[in-house]
């Protein structure tokens, strides 16, 4: 169970974008060679994407991969950079629990606004906010980034 979580993202986003080739190139083949499309392809393609999006931006908080500019902060003396790293930690963690909330808020409106051609409601796909976001301030915490 400790590798699983451990590698939980990686898994999930491994797991969503083969959904989304797979998914997508059925598509092909069934506009192109059967000239039939399905209707429902490109929205879960969609929806699977947004949720691929969140994994992957845990997962790179977890490898570290994320950008950030240090040019001003390598130039600080060394209590003004700890003082700056720590506020932009603080407002980062803050912006995600702003995020969870609203995210969580939104997608339990939106839980009876049902998907054009999917049998689900539009909950589900805007519940990737509040979970992506749980994901990252979890992995935040875990590898001590704030």
């Amino acid at each position: 169970m400790g590798k699983l979580f451990k590698n939980l993202e990686e898994v999930l986003c491994v797991v969503v974008l083969s959904l989304i080739v797979i998914v997508t190139s059925l598509q092909v083949f069934t506009r192109y060679f059967l000239d039939s499309p399905l209707s429902w392809a490109e929205e879960l393609a969609r929806f699977l994407m947004i949720w691929l999006v969140f994994f992957g931006a845990s997962a790179g908080i977890k490898r570290k991969a994320h950008i950030k500019v240090d040019f001003f902060l390598d130039r600080m003396p060394p209590s003004l950079k700890k003082m700056f790293s720590t506020l932009g930690g603080v407002l980062v963690v803050g912006m995600l629990l702003i995020l969870i909330y609203q995210g969580t808020m939104l997608s339990l409106k939106m839980a009876t606004v049902s998907a054009i051609s999917l049998p689900i409601t539009w909950g589900y796909v805007y519940s990737a906010v509040p979970i992506g976001c749980l994901f990252i301030l979890l992995r935040l915490i875990q590898y001590r980034q704030y």
